[in-house]
């Protein structure tokens, strides 16, 4: 009988944290469904609603075992995105300097966008080199650096280099739905470049490798702009 509830009570601790690896995945999934409905939620007010709902929840279950690194992550990432950047920065730059792993490649990818945001593209790109470079979270953020490093490039007008950087998403992720939108920055960039040759070349890459992408229309007026 004495045995009994120490089992039990395996049990149990083996369901919460089940729940808390859903919660964490819920979070993330908080971050970004706003990301990419984040007009709507400005516009009736409900930005800092979610913000206050994911903290609340999260700290919540902070005591049922919840890593402190990831529990700071996840706050400083929601207040990223609401706008809070100020708030966040500071945050992210302890958890690179204090953690290792994703937790510090989160936090470099972070404030190397927080460096774009602010117009400061030579920090930026830096940024984005060091996340390429020391870190590899995974395929969602490897491409938003490598579209941020370039985007950063593009900025100090150096439109050959990000052009090839550009180009590299597709080549390295063909089926990553930033792809085709990649190829036709790449495009864009060549002609800014004074390449045209490489510029159509990638438009009809591009009406090849995505065809039902609408993006092909788009490539083809493009190039048809410049003589």
């Amino acid at each position: 009988m004495a045995t009994q509830p120490t089992a039990k009570a395996k049990k149990r601790l083996s369901r919460r944290d089940m729940k808390e690896d859903k919660l964490i995945a819920w979070a993330q999934k908080v971050e970004l469904f706003y990301i990419e409905n984040r007009k709507i939620f400005w516009g009736i007010g409900l930005g800092a609603i979610i913000v206050l709902a994911a903290i609340f929840l999260i700290r919540a279950n902070r005591q049922k075992g919840f890593e402190e690194a990831s529990l700071s992550l996840t706050i400083a990432k929601l207040k990223f995105v609401t706008g809070l950047v100020e708030e966040a920065e500071p945050e992210f730059r302890t958890l690179k300097a204090s953690y290792g792993g994703r937790i510090a490649g989160e936090a470099q990818y972070y404030l190397a966008r927080t460096a774009f945001m602010r117009g400061n593209v030579g920090e930026a790109e830096v940024g984005f080199r060091e996340y390429l470079d020391n870190y590899s979270v995974d395929k969602y953020l490897d491409v938003a650096a490598m579209a941020g490093l370039a985007a950063s490039i593009e900025a100090q007008e150096r439109f050959a280099e990000a052009a090839e950087i550009y180009i590299s998403i597709p080549q390295k992720y063909p089926k990553h739905h930033y792809s085709p939108e990649a190829m036709y920055q790449a495009a864009r960039c060549y002609l800014w470049a004074g390449q045209k040759d490489k510029a159509i070349e990638t438009c009809q890459v591009l009406q090849r490798q995505y065809p039902t992408s609408s993006l092909r229309s788009r490539a083809s007026k493009l190039v048809a702009q410049f003589p």
